[in-house]
């Protein structure tokens, strides 16, 4: 009768416990499936900017700093741009339909761009600055969200000398 009592008393203190691991462990699941997915999302929008800035030309930084124009190699007027209504980025080629870069799930809630040797007569190499906040919007609560801030240096490989 007392092994029944002492096993009854120690299931039912491990069950709690136990529970309380598991749903620890969904938690930090769901966290991480967000944190890949926004890197991800971000990693991709980061990549295609990359890309068209490196071989980018004629650099204009608006004066807050949150849309940046330039054209591309087949002479296309390529705009990127921060929505602030939207919380995304968005890309526009020739003054059409702009796009969104990034997905639903991910909430942008800073994006600068700063240049360097922008002007064609000042001998120096051009250079963009991306700096980039964002967050999961698929977080419901305050210790889900997953925040980050990066910042990329991109050169063009068309010198301006």
């Amino acid at each position: 009768m007392v092994e029944v009592l002492v096993a009854g008393t120690i299931l039912i203190l491990a069950i709690p416990a136990i529970i309380q691991i598991y749903l620890h462990t969904l938690k930090n699941h769901r966290i991480l499936v967000s944190i890949s997915e926004v890197s991800d999302n971000i990693g991709f929008a980061i990549e295609k900017m990359n890309r068209e800035i490196r071989m980018g030309r004629n650099f204009v930084i608006s004066d807050n700093g949150e849309k940046l124009t330039f054209y591309n190699p087949q002479d296309e007027k390529i705009v990127y741009r921060f929505n602030k209504t939207n919380h995304s980025i968005e890309r526009s080629k020739n003054g059409g339909d702009c796009e969104n870069l990034t997905g639903e799930n991910v909430i942008v809630e800073k994006l600068i761009f700063h240049g360097e040797g922008l002007n064609p007569n000042d001998n120096l190499q051009p250079r963009i600055t991306i700096v980039l906040k964002f967050r999961s919007k698929e977080a419901q609560k305050e210790s889900e969200k997953y925040s980050t801030e990066l910042e990329t240096t991109i050169s063009s490989r068309l010198l301006q000398i």
